[in-house]
């Protein structure tokens, strides 16, 4: 079987290390932002248009740290903490169990027929991106992302990114059925290869303070 090195890049940062960046929350609250996602190819030469993805929001801002919304306590999962590529998985799937147990909606669109599709006017806070029907499409992997990120080339919003695109992680059907997770993809952000979106911990700044 072909070995396949995946390489994690981790945005993991402290309160006290983000307090050299710091940004006013109503700041961050007032801006909004969008989530572009593309399906590249499928190794297997499915099509990647047509595809159904739905985004829900996950988590907000409270305080300088990242909550789960009510319906998601269940799962008690600290945003904070996911400081593994493991445990971001693992918080994804759980988030997604739990949205399809609740029926929770969220919006859905569809790739057009360059395999993108565009979430926009999005609220600060947490998201998981599920796939709601992949239209023979390979399997996609849920996703946790921030909006925003931290972008240390972004001049705007104190190097806040708002507007993020994601690959999402995809594998062939075949390979589910069989076991053989080889063919996993790398998901993409700001240019950068990463497996996983880690919320970025914005300290809560007062006036004055």
């Amino acid at each position: 079987m072909r070995k396949i090195i995946l390489v994690v890049f981790i945005l993991v940062f402290s309160v006290g290390y983000v307090s050299k960046n710091t940004v006013n929350a109503e700041e961050t609250k007032k801006a909004k932002g969008s989530i572009t996602v593309y399906l590249e190819e499928s190794r297997n030469e499915a099509g990647n248009t047509d595809v159904a993805l739905k985004l829900v929001k996950a988590g907000e801002l409270a305080d300088g740290k990242y909550v789960l919304l009510d319906e998601f306590k269940a799962c008690s999962i600290d945003l904070n903490e996911l400081e593994t590529a493991d445990k971001m998985q693992k918080a994804a799937e759980s988030i997604s169990r739990e949205i399809s147990a609740k029926k929770i909606s969220g919006m859905i669109k569809r790739t057009d027929s360059s395999g993108y599709v565009r979430f926009e006017n999005l609220e600060n806070g947490i998201y998981l991106l599920t796939a709601e029907d992949t239209n023979n499409y390979d399997n996609i992997s849920p996703a946790l992302i921030a909006v925003p990120a931290f972008d240390g080339e972004n001049k705007e919003v104190n190097g806040m990114k708002y507007d993020i695109t994601v690959h999402p992680k995809h594998w062939p059907v075949t390979a589910a059925k069989t076991g053989d997770n080889s063919n996993y993809e790398l998901c993409m952000y700001g240019g950068l290869a990463v497996m996983i979106f880690i919320p970025l911990i914005i300290k809560n700044t007062k006036t004055g303070g």
